[in-house]
């Protein structure tokens, strides 16, 4: 053994000079004079606080302003963030971690502004890194770079715009699908019935020209010709549209104006009456199909907001075979009672968008118990396995690398006579699944089970 020890210790000093050149020239072989000692490696960091005994979610939503004068839309959402605040007090995680949320609620005067004030108090005056809300594109656009500087977890439960600061990677997540994602499932149903060529019609308000280019690529795509006109946004104060009508009248001509082409409007409530009233008196745009990527109330009624009454509108909607759509997830029993609950708290039928609030509220909390601590990136990171597990009110939830919502069902809305004026119907469906989804078209119209709020 004391041999054997020997030859190992003669070895190993036979070799300290080989292994001392095997250094990278230049590499100091110890600390040198005015060289600090290296430093020992770092202590891991420590673990993140657990969550507070009260568990602030902060909530933006119109509540005044604009969207309550017009239609009631934005305070009539009370009773679905109740109702969402108890069932997420009463989850067993909830109970298991020994929390209470606390849903402080803010109003964004239905105003971007509004909605980035609103965001301000809640993160720097009660502490909140958790927002919901934001149901509009110009609250989620005038709030996107705050709270992701400030890395606040926020979820947009209405949201649908397509501008480019809201389609990129950030803290916000938006759990309505986008505008981008029904433009191409429009093009795509124009296609499956049979339109070989399309017309644009569009504001240019950054969501119009975005959906006109998304729309229209689907068709090139396939060999398939388009044109465009667009319109000065004028909404609500709508100005009169027969310049750019007669434009579209030529680029209809130039495309052919038979049974194989169509329009599609990406205009807001009003500016589309007027499109019409003169589309009513044009031979090549009354030899075409129609579709709408925003159709409201309006159109059953021939009139917008106090403005001129214009019946022609209504009508050639109608016999030319306006379509339009509206997102359309699974009418659950729980989603049923949900609406009942809030019909008879509101005493009126409440409009489909406020479900997605609900959700929000619920996807929240359950990233916030999944990162088991109030901080706003952990709780951002979350939100995709939250909702992964969480069986939402609005259907199953799946996120695009900007955080945006990528797949749901879509309803197909059509126009029928209804006691002197027109109602929507459904007149086809698309039904997402894992194969890419496929068309529904009905033999006959569905009544229509909910609404939703056009400008909203």
């Amino acid at each position: 053994m004391q041999k054997l020890l020997f030859f190992l210790i003669t070895i190993l000093i036979a070799l300290a000079p080989t292994m001392a050149s095997c250094r990278a020239p230049g590499t100091p072989q110890g600390p040198q004079p005015g060289q600090a000692s290296p430093q020992p490696t770092a202590s891991p960091s420590p673990l993140p606080p657990p969550l507070p005994g009260i568990v602030k979610i902060g909530v933006i939503y119109p509540i005044t302003g604009r969207l309550v004068d017009v239609n009631h839309w934005g305070d009539e959402a009370e009773p679905f963030w109740q109702q969402a605040g108890k069932d997420i007090n009463n989850l067993d995680d909830t109970v298991k971690q020994g929390v209470q949320f606390k849903l402080v609620i803010r109003s964004s005067d239905s105003t971007g502004a509004g909605a980035l004030k609103a965001a301000q108090d809640l993160v720097e005056n009660e502490g909140v890194q958790a927002i919901v809300g934001l149901p509009t594109g110009s609250e989620a656009s005038a709030t996107v770079a705050y709270l992701t500087k400030n890395q606040i977890a926020a979820i947009s439960s209405g949201s649908t715009g397509p501008k480019e600061e809201l389609r990129q990677p950030d803290t916000l997540y938006r759990i309505m699908p986008n505008e981008i994602y029904l433009a191409h499932k429009m093009a795509r149903l124009a296609m499956e019935l049979g339109y070989t060529r399309a017309a644009i019609i569009y504001r240019t308000d950054g969501w119009g020209d975005i959906y006109a280019e998304e729309f229209a690529s689907r068709f090139t795509a396939q060999g398939y010709p388009t044109a465009s006109v667009a319109i000065e946004p004028t909404h609500p104060n709508v100005k009169d549209y027969e310049t750019e009508v007669a434009e579209l009248s030529q680029k209809v001509a130039g495309l052919g104006a038979d049974p194989h082409t169509a329009v599609v409007m990406a205009v807001w409530e009003g500016e589309d009456l007027n499109i019409l009233h003169h589309a009513a008196a044009d031979r090549n745009l009354s030899s075409v199909r129609w579709f709408s990527a925003a159709a409201g109330p309006a159109l059953l009624y021939g009139v917008f907001d106090g403005g001129p009454s214009l019946p022609d509108a209504s009508k050639f909607a109608y016999t030319h075979g306006l379509w339009s759509y509206e997102n359309h997830s699974p009418l659950t029993p729980s989603v049923s009672n949900l609406l009942k609950y809030a019909e008879k708290e509101l005493g009126r039928k409440p409009h489909f968008e406020h479900v997605y609030l609900y959700d929000a509220i619920q996807l929240m909390a359950r990233a916030i118990l999944l990162a088991g601590t109030y901080d706003g990136v952990s709780i951002a990171s979350h939100i995709p396995g939250a909702a992964g597990v969480y069986d939402a009110a609005t259907g199953p939830i799946h996120f695009d690398i900007n955080g945006d919502r990528d797949a749901g069902d879509v309803a197909y809305t059509c126009m029928l006579p209804a006691g002197g004026d027109y109602e929507y119907q459904y007149c086809a469906y698309f039904r997402d699944d894992a194969s890419g989804g496929y068309f529904e078209i009905l033999k006959a119209p569905e009544l229509r089970d909910r609404t939703f709020c056009v400008e909203c």
